[in-house]
């Protein structure tokens, strides 16, 4: 709740991306030769550094492993193999960056058994929420102990009292990605020595138009091409995107986006029998949904799906 608080947009994760940096080193005990990633974006010895013409603000760590010393070890153009463990930091509330001044998002606080907000300005209009110091650490007072509760289920916690805690970002997918920095700290503290080097990542641009930049760049991959170089030598990657336990994603293969856009021809109104541009993207998504690939009928194919992640209506000019 501490980091998710930091505002991340896609596209605009380095705040949150300094955030877990500094932690590696300052308070989870890791040296900073073990933290592969700068706050300027680059990774060294990634087969592509900018994505879409952006900076990419992975945030990643590793946890030495024992291969790269057996006398046998091979490696690819220098790289030896290396495990991917990752989960994206980028959110989609608030949409956009917030002000230096003023860079964090409340953590409100309300009964579970009131009605879940619907807009912002009920969110805002909550008059409880959590506090934190000056260094962003959450200060365990009143309001803390309260909302610190464990319960048996949601029946039990509606007749106790429960208080519902709304987190910006905290089920996609601040969450996984708590648990996989939990992970590394863990294996960093108790000196776990796989075989092969993990990267463990806070992965950046999964929502929205972020094109998937941060596995594009640990991975070398080229749109255009729809290839990647895998120069930094990959061989198994672990995704934490979900959070219905066993439903993790391992390997990947790569990903197209496209950006389409429909307008209303000039004189439709309401009522006619030609369709808006907002019912043309409907129809448009609900033949995506209906595409059918080898994958669906045979899992052992090579895997492709398809997703619409962002749909939005851009209001008309008033008088129109």
């Amino acid at each position: 709740m501490e980091i998710v608080r930091i505002a991340s947009p896609s596209r605009s994760e380095m705040r949150r991306q300094q955030e877990l940096m500094r932690r590696f080193t300052e308070e989870w005990g890791f040296p900073s030769a073990q933290v592969m990633t700068r706050t300027d974006g680059i990774i060294k010895g990634a087969g592509l550094q900018k994505v879409d013409g952006l900076p990419v603000y992975n945030a990643c760590v590793r946890i030495p492993g024992t291969y790269s010393q057996q006398k046998d070890a091979q490696s690819y153009k220098g790289q030896f193999p290396k495990v991917l463990l990752e989960g994206h930091i980028d959110t989609v509330n608030p949409a956009e960056l917030l002000p230096a001044s003023a860079p964090y998002v409340p953590v409100k606080l309300q009964k579970a058994t009131d009605a879940l907000v619907k807009t912002k300005a009920e969110l805002a209009a909550l008059p409880d929420e959590l506090h934190f110091d000056k260094d962003g650490k959450i200060i365990e007072d009143a309001n803390y102990k309260k909302a610190y509760q464990r319960y048996n289920d949601y029946e039990d916690a509606l007749a106790r009292g429960a208080l519902r805690i709304y987190v910006p970002g905290y089920n996609d997918a601040m969450i996984n990605t708590a648990a996989v920095m939990q992970a590394a700290y863990m294996l960093n503290k108790y000196k776990i020595k796989p075989v092969y080097d993990i990267w463990v990542c806070g992965t950046t641009g999964e929502e929205g138009k972020g094109n998937l930049c941060g596995m594009k760049q640990l991975y070398g991959y080229n749109q255009d091409t729809g290839k990647g170089n895998n120069a930094l030598n990959f061989v198994a990657n672990f995704g934490a995107d979900s959070t219905s336990p066993g439903s993790g994603t391992v390997n990947y293969l790569g990903s197209y986006r496209f950006e389409i856009k429909y307008s209303e021809p000039a004189g439709i109104k309401v009522g006619a029998k030609q369709p808006s541009a907002l019912m043309a993207m409907n129809r448009a998504i609900e033949m995506i949904s209906n595409l059918k690939t080898p994958y669906d009928l045979d899992k052992k194919a090579e895997r492709t799906t398809y997703t619409v992640g962002v749909g939005s209506c851009t209001p008309a000019p008033e008088g129109e």
